[in-house]
């Protein structure tokens, strides 16, 4: 038995030793570093479908027929199973993630346990990971599956801490859910890639876009926050950090 997440839109993913640190760069006030323009400002939430969920007591707005609950500033997100250390495949990942040095020499994050210029993180030390092409666009979303112990399990819980609030969704097993970091509406655009470097701690000026894999497969997900006919524009951050 097993759930899924899926990340889209702006997260980066740390290596840890084990695993990954995914890190929501905070693009709720965002400037492009180098001519200080204000950025489209971007809002983190997990999105759901309404009759996959079987309690919580976090607050859900509802927008296209889901409901969104939005992360709050500070969070440490839990992902049961996959925050424990374990076994974690990234074969399909490694074959499409790129590198921060190769795109911008100059970027640095120099904490990798609490970056700086982030709204919200989670560690993964469990599960199978993998990148697909979102159907409709070209961005990257990052897909993590979790096998759940003992088989039988029958519902896993989400939560969110970040000192004030202790917040968390109940799902049975077998549920998608998408962790998503986008501008209003749940879009995106091309210039969202520069709200990454709200974790930069290196020089300017920076480097230009990011194309998405060529080789990326389209996520058959059937989460339909996944499957809209939309382009996020810009990746889910599949890089690994200086």
């Amino acid at each position: 038995m097993s759930y899924t997440v899926h990340f889209a839109g702006l997260a980066t993913f740390i290596e840890q030793n084990p695993g990954f640190l995914v890190a929501l760069p905070d693009g709720r006030a965002a400037k492009h570093p180098d001519n200080g323009a204000a950025l489209p400002r971007h809002d983190a939430y997990i999105i759901v479908e309404a009759n996959q969920i079987t309690s919580d007591n976090w607050p859900a707005d509802v927008k296209d027929g889901l409901l969104w609950f939005r992360i709050d500033p500070g969070a440490k997100l839990t992902f049961p199973f996959a925050n424990v250390t374990g076994q974690l495949d990234t074969s399909h990942y490694a074959t499409l993630t790129y590198k921060w040095s190769v795109l911008d020499p100059k970027y640095v994050v120099k904490d990798k346990k609490k970056p700086k210029g982030t709204l919200a993180t989670a560690d993964i030390l469990q599960g199978t990971l993998r990148l697909y092409r979102i159907p409709g666009g070209e961005a990257v979303v990052a897909q993590l599956d979790v096998q759940t112990y003992p088989p039988q399990t029958e519902f896993f819980k989400v939560k969110s801490d970040n000192g004030t609030n202790v917040r968390f969704i109940q799902f049975p097993i077998e549920a998608e859910l998408v962790v998503a970091n986008t501008s209003a509406g749940g879009i995106g655009a091309k210039e969202d890639l520069f709200i990454y470097y709200q974790m930069n701690e290196g020089g300017q000026p920076v480097s230009g876009t990011v194309p998405a894999p060529k080789n990326a497969l389209v996520s058959n997900s059937r989460h339909p926050y996944i499957q809209r006919n939309r382009d996020l524009h810009v990746s889910c951050s599949p890089v690994n950090l200086p």
